[in-house]
Parts: structure tokens; sequence; C-alpha cells
């Protein structure tokens, strides 16, 4: 997430933007199961430190959905 209701988060490092997002789906029920007022479920994917033995596992670990390939963000 880089922005929320105007508020740029473009200068937080991707720790805080994590949390913020984990926040915003829990303060706005977004991540709930589908109802009338959400058509989708909305979810936070996994999120593994960037060493060996963390890509092995998030490479090759199960999820419940399709796995498409990794993706990397820099921390600061």
């Amino acid at each position: 997430m880089l922005c929320w209701r105007g508020y740029s988060l473009y200068d937080c490092n991707s720790e805080f933007r994590f949390f913020w997002l984990n926040s915003k789906l829990a303060e706005t029920g977004a991540g709930n199961p589908p109802s009338a007022y959400h058509k989708y479920r909305f979810t936070v994917v996994p999120i593994y430190d960037c060493t060996g033995m963390c890509l092995h596992t998030a490479h090759t670990g199960a999820v419940p959905y399709v796995k498409d390939g990794l993706l990397f963000y820099n921390k600061v």
C-alpha cells in the first residue's frame, strides 16, 4: 500500500506499510468473508525475510491460493 485516503506512504519503510495495510484491513472489515457489503475478501500474503532459508520456504511452502511467483520489496 502506498496511499490511503489521501495519506501518502511513499516515504515510509516497507515494514510500516505492511503494518498499516494489516491495520486498515482489520478496521474496514475488508479481510472478512464475502458478504452483501464486501463482494470479495482481501487477504495479506505471508512476508519472509530475504535469506536462503526464507526464500526456500516462500517458494515451496503450501498456501491456499495459486502461487505464481515471489515479490521482493526494498525495506527502506
